[in-house]
């Protein structure tokens, strides 16, 4: 198929969480996007599909991490869903029991340890 002249600016590849920011971005500076999606649905990975009436089941993405400073939370608070304003202490809930600051310096050095093998 020959190529055709667009007037688009500027062509978005993926309509999932990113593919979304970047035309919401692009909508608020007035710069013309076309927003391309191979899937019949937006969303990408997260994904809910209702089960049985009434009764839902997410199939990718189920939560989003760090309330306080993560994009999508405003966007999901504006379509009507309740999202925690936080962000956990990750350090401390990842075990099976809080860990003292002696416990949290051990773990990360295990993980520093971890990375450096595998590169």
């Amino acid at each position: 198929m020959p190529a055709r002249k667009s007037d688009t600016d500027v062509a978005i590849i993926g309509a999932g969480a990113a593919g979304i920011a970047a035309a919401r971005r692009l909508r608020q500076l007035g710069v013309d996007y076309s927003l391309l999606e191979a899937r019949d649905r937006v969303g990408g990975r997260a994904h809910t599909i209702e089960i049985t009436p009434g009764v839902f089941q997410d199939l990718g993405a189920q939560f989003l991490h760090s309330g306080s400073q993560n994009p999508l939370v405003p966007l999901a608070r504006e379509q009507g869903f309740t999202v925690p304003g936080i962000t956990p202490d990750w350090s401390r809930r990842l075990a099976p029991t809080p860990l003292d600051e002696t416990g949290i310096k051990k773990r990360q050095a295990a993980i520093e340890s971890a990375f450096i093998a595998v590169d």
